[in-house]
């Protein structure tokens, strides 16, 4: 800071004094609300979840997994039933086993088969419309 020897010069300086304090509070101001958004609960987690960077190895190795547990499981409901007797019960198990492992390991068929499906269920849906559209 300069010296101050007029009153001018004090008019001066107050001057540059509240346009920095005006400066200085805007800032803090704007700095006060982003951290308070960051640290809404949600926004912690959004956070969270951007910087735990999955890697498309893990992601597919979760996605086989699920793929082979559910198709496991329904295999077993299907064999087993709500009341089947002790040999249903076993052979839904050794079901459920035995393509939770098969599937967690190759899923592909299962997946190109979901793919089909979903495409043909699709298209079945687009002539539909389109022939409605003409009518």
């Amino acid at each position: 800071m300069r010296k101050i020897i007029t009153s001018d010069d004090l008019k001066m300086a107050i001057q540059e004094l509240e346009w920095d304090h005006k400066q200085k509070s805007i800032e803090l101001r704007d700095q006060f609300h982003e951290t308070y958004e960051s640290l809404k609960p949600i926004n912690v987690i959004k956070s969270s979840l951007k910087d735990l960077k999955i890697s498309k190895e893990i992601t597919k190795d979760v996605v086989n997994t699920s793929i082979g547990a559910a198709t496991g499981y329904l295999s077993r409901v299907l064999l087993s039933g709500s009341t089947g007797g002790p040999v249903r019960k076993i052979a839904g198990a050794l079901a459920y086993s035995l393509i939770t492992q098969v599937l967690s390991n190759n899923p592909d068929p299962l997946l190109n088969a979901g793919k089909n499906i979903y495409h043909s269920m699709v298209h079945k849906l687009k002539t539909k419309f389109k022939s409605r559209k003409k009518i």
